[in-house]
């Protein structure tokens, strides 16, 4: 299987396995392949590595999780703000960060919602060190906040 890195030029970049089918889904036409892979796991990290060092919006989850989450429309994806899914996937909508939550940086606290999030996206397995850069916080507040020490739900 191929693993394709696609940039849309003052847009963004993305990973897939179907390169035709995800930018007419996204309503791009003009795009590059920037690498292809035969791993998702390398894929993925290089995803987050060229997003980074181009300067666009890092993904929150990586793309061998978010892959696995299902189907979504443009609609359910568009800008500016959270995506509306359809009930079965809203649970699951979170691992998509790019489309329903902002990057949280180092100074900024974190709410009931997040950790709920937090939770969530640990129960969807994704690893803690991706989590903790997204959020800005250390390992341990993760860790609190996954043994329900801190954010208690009830």
């Amino acid at each position: 299987m191929k693993y394709y890195i696609y940039h849309i030029p003052g847009i963004k970049i993305g990973c897939t396995k179907s390169l035709d089918r995800r930018i007419k889904q996204q309503g791009y036409k003009d795009y590059e392949i920037l690498e292809t892979h035969t791993c998702i796991s390398k894929a993925s990290t290089r995803e987050i590595e060229l997003q980074k060092e181009y300067g666009y919006k890092v993904d929150f989850a990586r793309y061998e999780h978010s892959s696995k989450i299902g189907k979504l429309t443009p609609e359910q994806c568009s800008k500016g703000g959270k995506a509306k899914a359809p009930k079965h996937v809203k649970d699951r909508m979170s691992i998509i960060g790019s489309m329903s939550l902002p990057y949280f940086g180092q100074n900024d606290k974190l709410n009931i919602e997040q950790a709920q999030e937090i939770r969530r996206l640990r129960k969807l397995g994704v690893p803690v060190n991706e989590i903790k850069v997204q959020f800005g916080v250390s390992q341990a507040t993760i860790y609190r906040i996954l043994q329900n020490k801190t954010y208690k739900t009830k």
